[in-house]
C-alpha cells in the first residue's frame, strides 16, 4: 500500500559555499534552473563529478540546487541527489516528519516494494544493480530484488536510523539492531552485518555494509549494500 509522508524540512543555513565540485550520489536531472518546473537539459547517473559555479538557490520545497558545469553546459542540480565536496556545506536539512521504515523490503521483490513505497521514478543503469525506483528521497535498486537502499532525504529510516538524526542518535539505532561499527569519523560512519543476525535471518543469509554520511554531526545520506548472496 501507497505509504503517504507527511515531512517538514527545515533548512537551516550555515554559511556561503566554497569553490568546489558537485558529485552525484543518484540518477539525477540537470535542469536549466533551480527547480523541478525547470526544463530538464540531461540525466546523468551516479558518481559523476560536476564543476560548482559558486551559486545555489532553494526552491518553494526548500530544497537546495547547486549551479553546476557540465557537458551540455551551464545546469542546476538538486542536492537530494548529489552533494558539494571541497566546500563549507550550504545548508542542513532536519525532519520533523514521521519516518517509514524500509528494512523489510531488502530483499524482496524490487517492483513490489518499490510499489508499497510510493516511488514514482524508474532508471536503468550500465551496474550489477541495474534498475532502479526512486523519489526525492529514497532508493532502491537491483535485478529482481532489492540489493540496495539508498536514502539521501529525510523521511524514512533503516534500522532505525534515518536522514535527518543527529549521529549518536542513528549511531545507537544501528547499533542495536546487530550492526558492528568499523569506521566512525566525522563525515562517515560504516557498518558491517554478517548473515547470522537475526533481523536478516528471514531474507537470507549474505552480509553487507551500511554507509552513514554526515554533515556537521547530522545523517546526510545512508546506503545498504550486500557483498555475498
Amino acid at each position: 500500500m501507497k505509504k503517504t509522508l507527511a515531512i517538514m524540512l527545515v533548512l537551516l543555513c550555515l554559511g556561503s559555499a566554497l569553490a568546489g565540485e558537485v558529485v552525484t550520489t543518484g540518477n539525477v536531472n540537470l535542469r536549466v534552473g533551480p527547480g523541478l518546473d525547470y526544463d530538464i537539459i540531461t540525466a546523468v547517473p551516479e558518481g559523476i563529478h560536476l564543476e560548482y559555479l559558486d551559486e545555489s538557490s532553494v526552491d518553494a520545497r526548500g530544497v537546495e540546487w547547486y549551479r553546476v558545469a557540465s557537458d551540455v553546459g551551464e545546469a542546476w542540480i538538486s542536492s537530494r541527489y548529489s552533494r558539494l565536496t571541497d566546500a563549507e556545506p550550504v545548508a542542513r536539512v532536519e525532519d520533523t516528519g514521521d519516518y517509514v521504515e524500509v528494512l523489510e523490503k531488502y530483499r524482496t521483490d524490487l517492483i513490489a516494494a518499490a510499489g508499497a513505497l510510493g516511488l514514482s521514478e524508474y532508471a536503468s543503469v550500465v551496474s550489477e544493480v541495474p534498475n532502479r525506483y526512486f523519489n526525492d528521497a529514497l532508493t532502491l535498486a537491483g535485478n529482481e530484488e532489492v540489493e540496495c537502499i539508498i536514502i539521501n532525504a529525510p523521511g524514512y529510516t533503516l534500522a532505525g536510523a534515518g536522514v535527518g538524526m543527529d549521529a549518536g542518535t542513528a549511531r545507537a539505532a544501528l547499533l542495536a539492531s546487530g550492526l558492528t561499527l568499523v569506521g566512525d569519523s566525522a563525515t562517515r560512519m560504516d557498518f558491517e552485518y554478517p548473515g547470522e543476525n537475526a533481523w536478516l535471518k528471514a531474507i537470507g543469509d549474505f552480509g553487507g555494509v551500511v554507509y552513514v554520511t554526515l554533515t556537521n554531526g547530522i545523517v546526510s545520506g545512508i546506503d545498504l549494500e550486500s557483498y555475498t548472496s
